[in-house]
């Protein structure tokens, strides 16, 4: 039988890697745009606390920010309710990986913004469009045209990095892999073909990217 009957769980597994990094993505899309605002404000607290916050994030290892989640947001759920109350391993992993992706991200977006001339504003301005239509119909298209190629690289990390949910018993990809690789005494064969897979999953993302690169810059010219 092929791969000892578990091919279903490797799949699933698969599934629930996706989802999850998928949804971090998501989070962390707005994460980093919050942050990239923030830094990029007139007020000088905004600033200071994004870019602290961004700092932070970027200086702790992923693994940490996880534990950090997931046992933390435990104790506190816990403390709240006054019995033990355990955070779900799914919502940690996104949370956890949303946070890491955002802290990259606002840097990205942040050189995107910087890339666009300041008188595009100032036109937007002077013809009476408010801030947030000067942002959503100006300023975020361009910017996302000039974000695509780090936000690309951040995913397929982010993509990588959602391996490490296995640690908090998340029957992702990783964790389905290491059940068989036990269970059936075939380590190597299992860790080849989840290799394999998130080769595949990778190889996918680069083609996604480039095709909504090629996309943006259609609309650009």
């Amino acid at each position: 039988m092929f791969l000892d009957g578990y091919l279903g769980q490797l799949l699933s597994g698969t599934v629930l890697t996706i989802e999850v990094a998928v949804c971090a993505i998501l989070l962390g899309s707005v994460l980093g745009l919050i942050g990239a605002s923030g830094e990029l404000s007139h007020s000088p607290i905004l600033r200071v606390v994004s870019r602290a916050i961004t700092s932070i994030i970027r200086g702790l290892p992923e693994l940490l920010t996880l534990f950090a989640i997931y046992f933390g947001g435990t104790i506190l759920l816990t403390k709240l309710f006054g019995k033990f109350t355990e955070v779900n391993a799914f919502t940690s992993g996104v949370v956890a990986l949303g946070l890491i992706f955002g802290a990259y991200a606002s840097q990205v977006f942040r050189g995107a913004f910087l890339i666009i001339h300041k008188g595009q504003k100032e036109a937007a301005k002077a013809l009476g469009l408010s801030s947030w239509l000067t942002f959503k119909k100006i300023m975020l298209p361009q910017a996302w045209r000039h974000a695509l190629p780090g936000l690309g690289n951040l995913w397929l990390t982010t993509l990588k990095d959602s391996s490490l949910v296995a640690l908090i018993g998340l029957a992702d990809l990783t964790n389905k892999t290491q059940l068989a690789a036990t269970q059936t005494y075939k380590p190597f064969t299992f860790y080849m073909t989840c290799a394999l897979i998130y080769l595949g999953l990778t190889s996918i993302t680069q083609i996604i990217f480039i095709l909504l690169k090629q996309r943006s810059l259609k609309h650009e010219h």
